[in-house]
Parts: structure tokens; C-alpha cells; sequence
């Protein structure tokens, strides 16, 4: 199947292809690329070509691409073009990994999630599976669009091969900063939403520590493939919505977007020399590092 073969909708930024039928899904999807398109260039030089792909299962199946429907959303470079597919509903096996790690959280902080959302239903699953819709979903764009900005300018290694990502003590970083761009869009353009992402990583974080194996920054990268497969993904969740949400909400509130820029800026693949880079520019970084590590 080639693009030509999909419905398309064309923006200011990005090309958008969908399976027929599911216009209503492309067009949540193509307006949050656009705006996480236009937040992230005034960060970065160089600006991606981007074609957006909002796929059914059965295209998904069709064009034989290397990661499951369920498993949700990734990029693909062919040269100086990148390729992001989506699928066309949020996946379950986002929906229930994270109600997992959620639903094992303390009482008092489902209790705040519900007084949060305000939805009628008092009941803590379908509360969490109903707010979990793909106007919250399409937000993660932001984070996708950050892997792509980033391996277009050169910023740091993203997960390219065993041989380079698995080895990097830094590896975290490459997830923990698109993660961190994430939220910084959401505190900039939807408070709201940032709030509702901020309380779900609260949930995931202290609900999955007793259920997951890794933890350390660390491990993340000498234990990435297993991080990935075990427990049905929900060690690679806890990471990327618990730990590294909370991580970024907290430097978030001291630095702003210019923990951003400083970071393009300065940009270091050794974790030490790395950490020192940043200690330069931004005071106490090195302390909030110790603390997380």
C-alpha cells in the first residue's frame, strides 16, 4: 500500500493519511501534530518533513509495519522523510497497561483523580478507561514529534540500534527529554490536560513501584529489550508516564521551556559530562539528578 492509497487531509506542517472511515479520528490526531509541530520548531533549526499515519488494524496489517497495532505509536526515517503511524483508536493494551499500574495506586490519590475529572461515574476503572479517550491520547504526538525533531538535528542518539542505544548509560535521557517536551506543551497550550497527564503519572508512578522489576535511570537502557516485553509493557509505562512524567513536572516547574533550549544547546552523550554541562547553566541540576538516579 502506498500513501495514495489512504483518504489524506493537508496542514500548514504535516501530511495526514487515514484509513476511510476514519476522518473524525485523523482530524484529532492531524490538529494535535500541527500544534506540536508549531511548538516545537521555534526549539529546534532544522525542521522535519513529517507525513502522519492514522491507520485501522487491517492497513496497519496491510503494510506489514515492525510494531503491533495495540502497541501504539512510532516513526519510521526514510532519508530526510519521516513517516509517524497512529492508530486509529487508543489501543488497549495502553488502556490496560496503565489502569494496571494505576488502579495499584493509594486510595487518596484515586480519590484526587476522580474529584479531578468530575465525571458522574464514581467507579475508579471506568472512570480512568472513559477519561482515557483519544483527545488525551493524540496529546502523546508531542512526545513522537520530539524523537523525530531531535534525530533531524543531530540533538541525541534515539533508539536506532542495539549496538548504540543499549550501551548508553544516557539512554533514559533520549525518552525522559521527548517526555519532558510533552509536558511543557501541555502546561503551555492545555493546562487542563497537562493536570489530567500529571495526576495519571502520579497513579502509574506509586502504583507500579511494587509491580515492576527496573527502576534506576540506569536500567533503562541495559535492560531496555526486557523493559519492552515484560509484563506486557508495563515496566516501559512506568518509565515513560510514572517516573519521567513526575521527573519532568517537577524540572518543569523550576526551569520552564529553557530547560529545552539549554538542553539543545548543550547537548552531551556522556551522562557525566553531560550532567556537569547542564550543572553550568541550570543550578542545582546535578542535585535534582542524585535524587532521581
Amino acid at each position: 500500500m502506498q500513501s495514495g492509497d489512504f483518504e489524506n487531509l493537508k496542514s500548514e506542517f504535516i501530511s495526514g493519511y487515514y484509513s476511510k472511515g476514519y476522518s473524525k479520528q485523523a482530524k484529532i490526531l492531524m490538529d494535535a501534530g500541527n500544534k506540536a509541530y508549531s511548538y516545537l520548531i521555534d526549539f529546534f533549526q532544522k525542521k522535519p518533513q513529517i507525513e502522519l499515519f492514522v491507520l485501522d488494524g487491517d492497513d496497519w496489517e496491510k503494510l506489514k509495519l515492525p510494531q503491533k497495532y495495540e502497541h501504539g505509536p512510532f516513526f519510521i526515517s526514510y532519508n530526510t522523510l519521516y513517516k509517524v503511524y497512529y492508530p486509529s483508536n487508543v489501543p488497549k493494551f495502553w488502556r490496560n497497561g496503565l489502569f494496571t499500574l494505576c488502579n495499584a495506586a493509594p486510595q487518596e490519590l484515586k480519590d484526587e483523580f476522580l474529584s479531578t475529572i468530575k465525571y458522574e461515574d464514581r467507579d475508579f476503572k471506568s472512570s480512568f478507561l472513559q477519561n482515557f479517550d483519544l483527545n488525551l491520547f493524540s496529546l502523546t504526538i508531542v512526545h513522537e514529534f520530539t524523537h523525530v525533531f531531535c534525530e533531524t538535528n543531530h540533538i541525541i542518539p534515539q533508539i536506532v540500534s542495539d549496538s548504540v542505544f543499549y550501551s548508553l548509560d544516557l539512554a533514559w535521557f533520549t525518552e525522559f527529554f521527548c517526555q519532558y517536551a510533552f509536558y511543557s506543551f501541555l502546561k503551555k497550550n492545555f493546562d487542563e490536560y497537562a493536570k489530567n497527564w500529571f495526576l495519571i503519572g502520579k497513579l502509574c508512578y506509586e502504583g507500579g513501584k511494587p509491580l515492576v522489576r527496573y527502576t534506576d535511570l540506569q536500567h533503562f537502557g541495559e535492560h531496555y529489550k526486557d523493559i519492552v516485553m515484560m509484563s506486557g509493557g508495563t515496566n516501559l509505562f512506568w518509565y515513560q508516564f510514572g517516573k519521567f512524567m513526575l521527573m519532568a513536572e517537577e524540572l518543569c516547574r523550576k526551569y520552564g521551556e529553557n530547560f529545552l533550549k539549554k538542553t539543545i544547546d548543550k547537548m552531551e552523550y556522556k551522562e557525566e559530562k553531560f550532567v556537569n554541562t547542564l550543572q553550568q547553566s541550570l543550578p542545582n541540576f546535578q542535585s535534582w539528578f542524585q535524587k532521581w538516579k
